[in-house]
């Protein structure tokens, strides 16, 4: 397939994922960013989803709290399949959904971290094409 049909069905992926609902979070940052703006941005300049970690018993947002648990759950899931020092995301996105358990299968969580490292995968791909004589 080439390269400029790939990047047209990426997009109209990306367009029909987001017309199926546009109100759902993409991301962890998205899910709890109403949390992470509450309890985290005081004037004191931190890592969002760290004091997130910190304060979880003071998150409020059921959503954010479902994609934190799906977090949690993915990360033990990894930690029995991927060798270690390898990236969590990258060994997440390539583990079959055998080897997970929920809260990770099938969550939100799950999809974004896949289709985020996919893309960047793919970006890094095209820079190196781009690259070579």
């Amino acid at each position: 397939m080439n390269l400029c049909l790939q990047r047209t069905i990426a997009v109209l992926t990306i367009l029909l994922i987001a017309a199926v609902d546009s109100k759902a979070p993409r991301s962890i940052l998205q899910a709890c960013r109403e949390d992470a703006q509450r309890l985290c941005m005081h004037g004191v300049v931190e890592d969002g989803m760290h004091c997130l970690f910190k304060r979880r018993a003071e998150i409020t947002s059921v959503v954010c709290l479902s994609w934190l648990a799906a977090r949690d759950g993915c990360l033990r899931d990894s930690r029995n399949v991927c060798k270690a020092g390898s990236s969590f995301f990258t060994c997440l996105a390539q583990m079959k959904d055998s080897d997970l358990t929920e809260p990770c299968l099938g969550s939100a969580y799950l999809k974004s971290t896949r289709m985020a490292t996919q893309w960047k995968a793919s970006r890094l791909r095209n820079g190196e094409a781009r690259a070579a004589p």
